[in-house]
């Protein structure tokens, strides 16, 4: 389907035989390429002869040889025509090594009318845009406006159908050759948004690292602050849990804490060491159970749960601690999620999955708090609570917890293993012996002192890394 761009064609039209390079700029997938098409045609139509107009895409590997600019300016001086304008059109320029040096040469050279695109992440460079400067013109382009949309289903009527159609299907003009196959229209956008960030962000910039790819997102410093927040945190993490292992050991089955904390680690030590897999296979098992679990136990222990502030503490400090100490750990997988969906589906997932740990926190504090003295002072008091319900409730509380323990130590482990081999400079078994050895360390402090102590750090450097990164990114938009 050809979509003519009215608006984009008449700015090429304008720009005819004035010499200056026409540079046409856009997100990739945005028509750039058809557009070009579209201003060929229209010069065939009024006059020009096909011998004047020289094309190039350089995504086609037909023309893989003519990425070096030395070979693409001989390629294009021998096709000149004397006495007559030559148009050039250059798709997709980016993929030339040091293409400004052909569009410096072509320029000082007379007859010559020079097209070419770019994703906006090469084109539009500070380095660049000084290369050539004072000797082009920049069209943005964008994708499809609703008023296009509209032209090219062929018919103005049905607005409210369409303009819902054109929120779903997104602008991206190649959406309406899969009209009404929405999955097929979500892969298409998640390998558009997958070239952008691998081939115009991470490629382009030689990103390899997570702090430098941070750098470019958010800026230098806060990139710094951030990983090593993150890479701590990974560590602490992988402590907590192991030191929740050992309490579980010692209250579920009464076996030294000391004894607890060894077995985990061994545990922890071989599956980080010898793959993933089954852990992967296990945590979709038990996320669900343990939500049914906590469900089930909270709704049956519920009593008569005991004045909040006879805890202490404030409750809208320890709620922003806690949330802020939750996007230490998410921040790495938000930056880098392949399966990113839109703005409503982001609301709309934020807004369920809030509500249901905010639900899961209330049935877990009103379990707790109409407890026992004793529960509430135990080391894993919704344990306590588990215990005190005995049978089925005990017996599938503990089971599920430990191996919850067990997928959150292990996960946090493989991060900071990660972190230190990056880091440090020394192999992944060092980096995972390291870990087992600082973790046996640190079980010298207790669960609770984690909890209590701890994670409100954590918690208080998850507030200044918001603050930063909002800062950062107000700043550079």
């Amino acid at each position: 389907m050809i979509i003519e761009r009215k608006e984009y064609l008449e700015k090429l039209i304008a720009w005819k035989d004035k010499q200056l390079i026409k540079i046409v700029t856009g997100v990739r997938r945005c028509g750039k390429s058809m557009l070009l098409e579209i201003y060929r045609n229209y010069l065939k139509e009024h006059g020009i002869e096909e011998e004047q107009i020289i094309s190039i895409n350089f995504e086609d590997l037909d023309y893989e040889e003519l990425t070096d600019y030395r070979k693409l300016y001989k390629y294009l001086k021998e096709r000149l025509i004397d006495g007559k304008m030559t148009y050039i059109f250059l798709d997709e320029i980016q993929n030339v090594t040091d293409f400004p040096k052909v569009l410096d040469s072509l320029y000082i050279k007379k007859n010559i009318d020079i097209y070419v695109t770019g994703s906006n992440a090469y084109m539009l460079s500070s380095e660049i845009a000084t290369m050539i400067s004072g000797r082009y013109i920049q069209i943005e382009m964008l994708p499809l406006s609703f008023k296009e949309y509209m032209e090219s289903t062929g018919s103005m009527n049905d607005r409210g159908i369409k303009y819902a159609e054109y929120l779903q299907n997104s602008s991206f003009p190649f959406t309406l050759e899969l009209k009404n196959q929405p999955d097929e229209i979500r892969d298409y956008l998640e390998g558009i948004y997958n070239t952008i960030v691998v081939k115009d962000i991470i490629n382009r910039k030689k990103i390899k690292s997570y702090t430098e790819y941070l750098s470019v997102v958010i800026g230098g410093k806060t990139a710094v602050f951030t990983e090593w927040i993150s890479g701590l945190f990974f560590f602490t993490m992988f402590f907590a849990m192991t030191a929740a292992a050992g309490s579980a050991a010692e209250e579920m089955f009464g076996v030294n804490y000391r004894v607890g904390v060894a077995v985990s680690l061994i545990i922890c030590a071989f599956v980080m060491s010898n793959g993933m897999g089954a852990l992967e296979i296990l945590s979709v098992v038990l996320v669900p159970a343990l939500i049914i679990g906590i469900a089930a136990i909270g709704g049956k222990s519920v009593g008569n749960p005991k004045i909040l502030a006879d805890c202490g503490g404030s409750i809208v400090l320890s709620s922003i601690i806690y949330v802020s100490y939750n996007t230490i750990s998410t921040a790495s997988v938000i930056v880098q999620s392949e399966d990113a969906g839109g703005k409503s589906d982001s609301l709309i997932t934020g807004v369920i999955c809030g509500a249901a740990m905010g639900f899961m926190g209330i049935v877990i504090g009103n379990a707790i708090l109409s407890a026992s003295d004793e529960a509430i002072n135990s080391q894993l008091p919704f344990s306590a609570v588990a215990s005190s319900l005995g049978g089925t409730y005990n017996a599938v509380y503990m089971t599920v917890f430990i191996a919850a323990v067990f997928t959150t130590a292990v996960c946090n482990g493989v991060a900071a293993v990660a972190f230190a081999v990056e880091k440090i400079h020394i192999n992944r078994r060092k980096a995972v012996a390291l870990l087992i050895a600082l973790a046996a360390m640190f079980s010298a402090i207790s669960f609770s002192d984690f909890v209590s102590k701890i994670y409100p750090l954590f918690g208080l450097a998850g507030v200044l890394q918001m603050l930063n990164t909002a800062v950062c990114f107000f700043k550079k938009n």
